[in-house]
């Protein structure tokens, strides 16, 4: 293995590891599932060649303890291009498929949450691996529904050169065991 793709490795690795957990958590009901949606910005070199754009996306997330989440995240990102650009199409797609730790602070109405994932990240002709990362809250609004408001930064790495974007989102999820 080529010593810059050990650090891909770890991370794959690292966002392997909750996996285990959810089948104990899917036997207990403890399952959320929602869409969710909200803007893209681009940032660093990205932010040179697009535009914001809008994030569509599904997550799945299993409670392996009271506080902490693991799951799976799937985003759909189209940024539009800036004025000028020399490529044929006027946006440009980013698909995102990831596994995500989310940690929840607090037991009130409101629960902030702090979310750490590995991810891969498709983009026109190629796909890629990276990061996730952000900070969210949470709140109950029955017994089986649940809503969420988070920033979420992604990056991932073409040639060497980071392409780092943000979504801002909101999300509607609802239990598995008790909606299904």
């Amino acid at each position: 293995m080529k010593p810059q793709h050990a650090w891909r490795v770890a991370l794959l690795i690292a966002g392997l590891a909750p996996i285990a957990q959810l089948s104990h958590a899917a036997a207990r009901g403890d399952v959320y599932g929602g869409i969710s949606g909200g803007a893209s910005i681009p940032e660093g070199r990205l932010a040179d060649e697009l535009d914001s754009g809008f994030a569509v996306g599904a997550s799945f997330d299993a409670w392996y303890t009271r506080s902490d989440a693991a799951g799976l995240d799937f985003t759909f990102n189209r940024f539009g291009r800036k004025a000028g650009s020399d490529q044929a199409s006027d946006h440009t797609n980013v698909a995102q498929l990831g596994l995500h730790d989310r940690r929840f602070v607090g037991s009130g109405r409101l629960q902030p949450f702090v979310m750490l994932g590995a991810s891969m990240f498709s983009t026109p002709g190629q796909v890629n691996f990276g990061a996730e990362g952000g900070l969210g809250v949470s709140t109950q609004l029955t017994s089986i529904v649940q809503f969420r408001i988070e920033g979420v930064g992604h990056d991932y790495w073409i040639d060497r050169s980071p392409r780092p974007y943000v979504t801002v989102a909101a999300s509607l999820l609802v239990r598995g065991a008790d909606a299904w």
